[in-house]
């Protein structure tokens, strides 16, 4: 029965598939990265008119007005990923961040820091040295929006380690699989990439993976893959939280990478990746015969219509949400303006108090004049309470 787990991944990752992982932003490149920070570079341009900027705790929001909505959710989401993030970690961090929310890529780039433009695959990128996250509603390429939570976790993840290890050199891979498993994001276009080079010899090196990513699609598709499974692999060991920490608290101290994992998991780079082949290897047996019979894609196809749906209802229900927001904001406008008026309305206009004062003085009766000089088009606004005027000052 070895054979069971290499099914259940083919099961489980289709019925986690979505479009942000498999649709058109997976054949341009990952949906976040982490910048460097030159000297001299990093000022922050101000947002928008139709901005809010808000302070939850820590953190610094700065969101379009109008989805205030699904950023009350992102607000709400934060507090439990950031401290789930620390218990993995095994460290009290720094919590102080600012995260920028745009609707759109390009409007996220005029959110960047100055110098600094986040690239056009990204729907999600972290500056660590500004404690910066940027985020966006709307994917940079396809017509569905990114699950902008998990995009959160996986950026707040990758500000965290940051900051965990004070800095210190991280090998990319470590930093990617970490966030993409901390955030949950299951990717059956991964897992088919992951098990056609694991049959076809076509791994990347774990050398290389540490030094730098690749640059073409399927390459970046196959090393975010690979990150995503090394990291698993260290988390299933039957103490992979503990020995987590233990390898960030050697990270911390100024450890290499290769120091700190065999202190923590007993193993040098090269033996991991041995160790983690061997695994691959036994859980996916099982796939050629699969991938033949076409089992994997026909259950990938009934799935297809399912995912895409919920992928629609929920950008319906995103830009219902704006609509209603705005149009709140218009009525509470407008009876602001109606009771404006009908304030006006219930003012009187008289002329001034002499004319009233001299008739009184000659002893004849005031009240024609009072009621004359109430109706009548003067320069003083008065309010009748009963048979008195009143000034208004």
């Amino acid at each position: 029965m070895r054979w069971l787990p290499g099914v259940l991944l083919i099961v489980s990752t289709a019925l986690a598939w979505s479009p942000r992982a498999a649709g058109a932003q997976d054949l341009s490149g990952p949906a976040d990265t982490v910048l460097e920070i030159p000297e001299g570079a990093g000022a922050l341009p101000d947002t928008p008119a139709d901005y809010t900027r808000e302070v939850v705790g820590t953190v610094t929001w700065d969101y379009p007005t109008q989805a205030s909505d699904p950023t009350r959710e992102l607000i709400a989401a934060w507090r439990p990923a950031w401290d789930a993030i620390e218990t993995d970690l095994g460290e009290a961090l720094d919590s102080r961040m600012t995260i920028r929310v745009a609707r759109n890529a390009d409007e996220m780039r005029a959110l960047a820091p100055v110098g600094l433009p986040p690239p056009e695959y990204a729907a999600g990128v972290t500056y660590p040295a500004l404690g910066l996250v940027l985020l966006t509603f709307t994917a940079p390429h396809g017509v569905e929006p990114p699950d902008i939570q998990k995009v959160l976790v996986h950026e707040l993840s990758h500000l965290a380690l940051f900051r965990a290890v004070r800095g210190n050199p991280v090998p990319r891979w470590f930093a990617e699989g970490l966030a993409i498993q901390q955030a949950g994001e299951l990717s059956f276009e991964r897992a088919k990439v992951l098990m056609r080079a694991t049959y076809g010899s076509e791994r990347i090196p774990l050398r290389e993976l540490s030094e730098r990513f690749p640059t073409r699609a399927y390459d970046v598709d196959l090393a975010y893959a690979q990150s995503a499974d090394i990291v698993r692999f260290l988390l299933d060991d039957p103490r992979g939280t503990v020995k987590l920490r233990r390898l960030v608290r050697e990270l911390r101290t100024g450890a290499t990478f290769a120091d700190a994992l065999e202190h923590a998991y007993y193993m040098r780079p090269a033996e991991l990746e041995r160790e983690w082949i061997a695994d691959l290897s036994s859980r996916n047996r099982l796939f050629p015969l699969l991938l033949g019979g076409g089992v994997a894609w026909t259950l990938a196809a009934l799935l297809l219509p399912i995912a895409y749906l919920r992928r629609r209802r929920r950008a319906r229900d995103l830009l219902a949400a704006m609509a209603r927001r705005e149009a709140q904001e218009r009525a509470e406008r407008l009876r602001e303006l109606i009771e404006t008026l009908r304030a006006r309305q219930a003012v009187w206009v008289v002329p001034t108090a002499p004319l009233l004062n001299a008739a009184e003085g000659e002893g004849s009766d005031p009240t024609p004049l009072r009621q004359e000089a109430a109706s009548s088009d003067g320069a003083v606004p008065v309010v009748r309470v009963g048979d008195e005027t009143h000034t208004l000052h």
